[in-house]
């Protein structure tokens, strides 16, 4: 084998760039440690594999462009002021002291009817139905007497035929059937005046022969105007006998009298004209 000669400045500018490239400042012999140096350059150094797998000291692809897309200081800056979009230290201590979302109240709090109360034995824990006698009223389809009826209008056509007896107060008008008058006179005759009330007026009822007429506005009776016909001086005087020959009627027609055979009334006088 061949001798070849280095020369030293040579190896010194090798020593120097293995180094330089290694990071080392010891001497390096030749051949041996610089052959050995210059093996191991090309190699991964103690934890370089950890290190590139290392996520804390590295960043992604995607956290740089989430990174580079956050706002920069200015807007940071008026995010921050934004009194909207933030909760001040007053609205915090408000709203802790809150309840919750799923609190309760109890009756009392609310002016609430409490559901231990009961109307007529039933609790109101729950919708109560009441009928007519829990609060003593009448059932809707009840009915009274006449004689609970103690006030107000009755309807006229629920009154129902009465008889006359049951009319014991008033005075029935002239309008209604009534005369219109509280009382009458005994034994007189009863006058009507219309829709006025009825008025009544005496009867002249002669029944001896000795009565006498007198002027009045009574009214007479046959027995009166009998009496009266059969007087020979006057309705004052006294009765005459039927028999005695006097004027007491006369009778005039057109009709034929033939003596002896005509009934003709005894005291009447007939006088027959053309």
């Amino acid at each position: 084998m061949a001798i070849k000669f280095v020369d030293e400045n040579d190896l010194t500018a090798v020593a120097n760039a293995i180094r330089a490239k290694t990071g080392e400042s010891d001497l390096l012999m030749f051949p041996e440690e610089m052959a050995a140096a210059i093996g191991e350059i090309g190699a991964e150094p103690d934890g370089f594999t950890e290190h590139l797998a290392d996520q804390v000291r590295h960043i992604t692809a995607t956290e740089r462009t989430a990174w580079n897309a956050k706002a920069d200081q200015s807007a940071l800056a008026a995010h921050e002021a934004d009194g909207v979009k933030h909760v001040s230290a007053e609205e915090r201590t408000a709203w802790n002291a809150k309840a919750a979302g799923d609190h309760t109240h109890t009756a009392a709090q609310v002016g609430a009817v409490p559901t231990t109360r009961k109307v007529n034995a039933k609790a109101l824990s729950a919708d109560v139905t009441l009928t007519a006698g829990d609060v003593g009223a009448a059932a809707a389809s009840h009915s009274h007497g006449a004689g609970d009826i103690a006030s107000g209008t009755l309807d006229a056509a629920r009154i129902p035929d009465l008889a006359a007896s049951k009319i014991t107060s008033g005075t029935l008008p002239v309008a209604r059937g009534g005369t219109g008058a509280a009382s009458l006179t005994s034994g007189a005759a009863l006058i009507g005046a219309g829709t006025g009330a009825v008025t009544t007026r005496a009867i002249k009822d002669n029944t001896s022969a000795s009565a006498a007429l007198t002027a009045s506005s009574a009214l007479v009776t046959m027995n009166t105007l009998r009496y009266a016909l059969n007087r020979t001086t006057g309705p004052g005087a006294a009765d005459t006998n039927y028999t005695t020959a006097m004027m007491r009627a006369i009778q005039a027609s057109t009709t034929d009298l033939t003596a002896g055979s005509s009934s003709l009334t005894s005291g009447t006088i007939y006088l027959v004209y053309e």
